[in-house]
């Protein structure tokens, strides 16, 4: 049986920001990666570090959806800069990925994504405990982010990024 899929509350959309700003305050703009090239694929993203899953602190108020949502977010802004050199482009994505989404993305050649900006804010689809898919506009439409997370207490990890299939017209 599923489960009601969450909407955004005001609350979590403030806090959803506040957790942006916190990830871009925390990541230089000019290309650099806190991830060397050749340094092995990371863990979790940038969002999972900031706030630990497991984290007894000031992440206890903070729901899976809100992280994930965050992280889904900054992985998409990554994601869409088709005009970036690859090494750039693989290393601003990096840090999101899980072992075997980085794996995955070493093969695509950012030239071929469409997108090349986020054009709003970030909405949970489906929800577990593990698993989450999250929409995130961009001005080539929606795409679907997958993040997942081995054990409760496990770092949320980008799994895929994909373009959100059009409604066949009928």
């Amino acid at each position: 049986m599923r489960e009601p899929l969450a909407r955004p509350t005001t609350a979590g959309s403030l806090l959803g920001l506040a957790l942006l700003l916190s990830a871009c305050a925390a990541v230089s703009n000019d290309g650099a990666s806190d991830s060397p090239q050749g340094s092995g694929p990371s863990t979790g993203g940038l969002s999972s570090r900031l706030i630990p899953a497991g984290d007894a602190g000031s992440a206890a108020s903070l729901s899976p959806s809100s992280i994930t949502s965050s992280l889904a977010l900054d992985a998409v802004h990554a994601y869409c800069h088709p005009t970036l050199d690859f090494a750039s482009w693989i290393n601003d994505l990096h840090p999101f990925l899980s072992q075997q989404a980085a794996t995955v993305y070493k093969t695509v050649d950012p030239t071929n994504v469409p997108c090349t900006t986020v054009t709003g804010a970030s909405r949970v689809a489906q929800e577990d405990p593990f698993t989450m898919q999250i929409l995130v506009p961009t001005d080539a439409g929606e795409y679907s982010v997958f993040v997942h997370r081995q054990e409760v207490s496990s770092p949320w990890a980008v799994e895929q990024i994909l373009p959100v299939a059009s409604p066949a017209a009928g």
